[in-house]
């Protein structure tokens, strides 16, 4: 049984019968899925049907790209393919841009619709979805269920939270009680007769008829899918983990778990991957961190610290998107960040780019054009790199709203675990001083902390990776 804190109703009346409905959307998994279990478990209650359904928002929307959909695609499949063994049916939804009219009703919700279950999103096209089914499908239960944080977004805090260490002994403190296994999916025998009236999906079909950026191609250097997922989870736990506190910010050397594609489409989910890191090591939890070297401790360094990253800046990245409205926005920023940008928006720019110059890495900075089109090209931009990147765009750009806006949609429409709140947080972290504190007053910065080359040098060889990324892709 999913943990009941993991659940939230919506809506005031309850669940009594009639086939259950999951909205499938940012966790494309079918194994150690909450969302998907507590669906199934409600339509067990009643012996009724369940129903899996995936809606692809068929217009040019920001990072509506082949990169996006083909992984999608290539995790849909799979989740096909288990979901059919267990006699759950998926069906795929084609929704057009007037989904989000206010008069609009939510498309393909049958008349026997007993309770609609969605997950924990807390980002606007989620929202959106939320506030038009509150409109015009209430009468219908709908249960929202966190399946992507360990600790669930309204358990961890019930507020924003200032910074890392302000959330990272709430996360230390609850943990422990949150790492219950996941139950098992089970053949859903009420959709007996279901599947037979029901033909596989044909993907090639549906992949023609998505609308979408098909310049910004898929990459080949790593694979969508649980499976995969989980086969790069083993692969760093036994070949990397051991020297990843030292290496993951080397510009140099491939030191990072390389997870977050898979934890952004929620081919595995952080539960999972904390589970089989504590299993792997024989560490227990409360032996895994230390609040007062920021995280980490020397005896479990890269253990510590790859739950820092895992869980504790994972889950500020949440708490921050789920109570901050304006998460993608300057009018996010902490009071102190907007009143330093606003006082500094008009200091001279030695250099100003559009947005065009900057997506095809046609800048001053040769550090900086290897970072974008690393991005470009393979979907991935060396985590410590991101942070010097975002900040040049504040420097470069005429305002904090450009360079915010700029930021996000070259994230979004580029990185691989772009649309995710690590995303937004990161470009807000880097621009606007979220989760962070003022530093020296500068030109254009204000107070918000500067990045130069020279902090980027210590960690590794710029010239090696210029070199490495140094050939442009063809962008139109």
């Amino acid at each position: 049984m999913v943990n009941p804190v993991r659940v939230q109703k919506i809506t005031e009346k309850d669940y009594s019968n009639g086939t259950v409905i999951y909205e499938m959307c940012r966790e494309l998994r079918a194994h150690d899925n909450d969302a998907l279990l507590f669906a199934q478990d409600l339509a067990k209650s009643n012996g009724c049907k369940l129903v899996v359904h995936y809606r692809i928002y068929n217009y040019l929307w920001q990072g509506a790209t082949a990169r996006f959909y083909d992984w999608v695609i290539a995790s849909l499949k799979e989740v096909e393919a288990t979901l059919r063994v267990h006699a759950i049916p998926l069906v795929i939804i084609f929704e057009d841009n007037k989904l989000y009219a206010r008069d609009t009703k939510i498309s393909h919700i049958p008349h026997d619709t007993g309770a609609v279950v969605i997950e924990e999103i807390p980002l606007h096209f989620a929202r959106k979805w939320k506030d038009i089914y509150l409109a015009h499908h209430n009468t219908i239960p709908l249960y929202e269920v966190d399946a992507r944080n360990c600790i669930p977004v309204w358990e961890l805090s019930h507020k924003q939270e200032f910074a890392a260490r302000t959330i990272r002994s709430k996360v230390h403190a609850k943990l422990g009680g949150y790492l219950e296994e996941y139950d098992k999916l089970t053949t859903h025998t009420a959709n007996a007769d279901l599947l037979t009236k029901m033909q596989p999906i044909d993907w090639n079909d549906i992949r023609k008829k998505i609308i979408c950026d098909e310049s910004v191609a898929e990459v080949d250097w790593i694979h969508a899918g649980e499976k995969a997922a989980h086969k790069q989870l083993t692969h760093f736990l036994s070949e990397k983990l051991q020297e990843y506190d030292e290496s993951r910010n080397s510009i140099n050397i491939d030191g990072q778990s390389n997870l977050s594609p898979y934890i952004s489409h929620g081919n595995i989910s952080r539960r999972r991957i904390v589970l089989e890191l504590l299993r792997t090591t024989g560490v227990e939890i409360r032996s895994a961190f230390d609040p007062v070297q920021n995280g980490s401790n020397g005896k479990l360094g890269s253990i510590a610290a790859f739950i820092e990253e895992c869980v504790v800046r994972a889950e500020l990245c949440e708490n921050f998107c789920y109570y901050n409205h304006a998460y993608d926005k300057v009018t996010g920023f902490p009071a102190w960040a907007k009143e330093t940008l606003d006082a500094h928006k008009h200091d001279a720019r030695e250099y100003t780019y559009t947005y065009k110059q900057l997506e095809k890495g046609e800048t001053h900075d040769r550090l900086w054009n290897a970072a974008q089109l690393q991005m470009v090209q393979t979907g991935k931009m060396h985590g410590y790199m991101r942070m010097y990147w975002a900040k040049k765009i504040l420097e470069w750009t005429k305002s904090p709203e450009d360079a915010m806006k700029f930021a996000v949609k070259l994230n979004d429409t580029y990185e691989l675990d772009g649309r995710d709140v690590g995303g937004y947080v990161g470009c807000a972290w880097s621009i606007g001083g979220v989760h962070d504190r003022p530093w020296f007053t500068r030109p254009i910065f204000g107070t918000i902390r500067y990045m130069a080359v020279s902090g980027v040098e210590k960690r590794g060889s710029i010239e090696e990776y210029i070199t490495k990324f140094a050939s442009p892709p063809k962008l139109v």
